[in-house]
């Protein structure tokens, strides 16, 4: 059993979402270790039903009792029987309700002319369209209108019952009636979340509920490995509704990378330093003796706009007062044209990701 239990978990960690419990499985055991066969099947079948959902299996057992001769050849490492026996099960005949208790023999192979004895099928049909009135474990996950609870109430053992209502409530009422099965209802979870969702998936995993109904996502990758998905019976969707990004003009742009009062500060400081540079040598010509750039307003304009931009200005101070004015204006506009870019490329930054994270928006989910 234990050998069983590692070949199927690793089936399940080798196929992940291509694990199908609903396909045909066969289950050879070269040897029963002294265990009755059929008890053996029994175990089996048992494991693959309750552990792995998978009720569509035959399972093959020899026995060994005597040496097989073959070709005049005795293998004593081969099988030492001249049958071997096919052993399968029904978890719903005769109402047992999903019990497994007994198993049947299908058929038996004669290894000495290679036949069955009966040519029975070997994969009988499991489904049955009678549950001779078993309890179906429910539970639900979603929101009205396609569950709605209805009210509940205290039974004898001082369990409640829910009672329930919806479009996904009422297509499986149809389908207890058609099979005569009986519907049990668990808590209902009236909202769609992870949390509500990851829940519903525990329960089913570990066999508190049966079925699991309403609006839950098929997807493949999270449901297949694990559960079994039935078709949609009904459909819905949902329109995701984003503001759509506008360009931004330039001029724009570049007016909201610093607040007003930054802008301000430095349309003051330009002029102070216009003002400066001008009056300076006005007032003392012997500041600056070979230059007439500095003399006119136009030109210190011209100077401040171009060190403010970032270019070189036409002409500097000769003289080392002046030097020190113009070097602490030239630091100045570095850094605040430092500080410009980094705050322009962010906002481009921004502006791609937006669009990008607008491209990656669904406007149309259907589920």
């Amino acid at each position: 059993m234990e050998a069983l239990r590692g070949q199927v978990e690793t089936l399940k960690e080798a196929e992940v979402a291509s694990w199908i419990p609903r396909g045909k499985f066969v289950v050879v055991v070269p040897d029963s270790d002294g265990v009755s066969s059929k008890e053996l099947g029994l175990q089996i079948y048992a494991e693959l039903w309750k552990e792995h959902f998978i009720i569509d299996n035959t399972i093959l057992i020899a026995v060994r009792d005597n040496y097989l001769s073959i070709n005049d050849k005795n293998y004593t490492d081969g099988l030492r029987k001249d049958t071997l026996e096919l052993y399968t099960g029904f978890p719903y005949e005769r109402g047992r309700c999903g019990d497994v208790t007994d198993i049947i023999l299908l058929d038996q192979w004669r290894l000495r002319n290679g036949t069955f004895i009966h040519n029975a099928n070997l994969f009988p049909l499991k489904n049955t369209d009678n549950f001779q009135g078993c309890q179906i474990r429910v539970a639900t996950l979603g929101l009205p209108p396609y569950i709605n609870l209805m009210g509940n109430s205290t039974v004898g053992d001082g369990n409640l019952v829910y009672k329930l209502g919806g479009l996904a409530v009422q297509n499986l009422l149809l389908a207890a009636d058609k099979m005569n099965f009986t519907v049990v209802f668990l808590k209902p979870s009236l909202r769609i979340a992870m949390l509500e969702g990851t829940y519903e998936a525990g329960n089913l995993a570990g066999g508190r509920s049966d079925i699991v109904i309403g609006t839950m996502p098929l997807l493949p990758v999270d449901v297949s490995p694990w559960f079994l998905p039935t078709i949609p019976y009904e459909y819905t969707a949902v329109k995701w509704f984003v503001p759509c990004l506008h360009l931004v003009a330039r001029m724009e742009k570049v007016m909201h990378t610093y607040t007003l009062p930054v802008w301000l500060t430095m349309a003051t400081v330009l002029i102070l330093t216009t003002t400066l540079c001008w009056g300076l040598p006005n007032w003392r010509h012997s500041f600056i003796k070979h230059s007439w750039t500095f003399q006119t307003l136009s030109y210190c304009l011209y100077d401040a706009w171009a060190v403010f931009m970032g270019a070189s200005a036409r002409n500097t101070p000769n003289t080392w007062k002046f030097r020190i004015l113009f070097v602490i204006y030239v630091y100045y506009c570095f850094a605040m044209s430092t500080v410009f870019q980094a705050f322009l490329y962010l906002i481009s930054l921004n502006r791609d990701m937006e669009r990008n994270l607008r491209l990656l928006m669904i406007c149309y989910i259907p589920t």
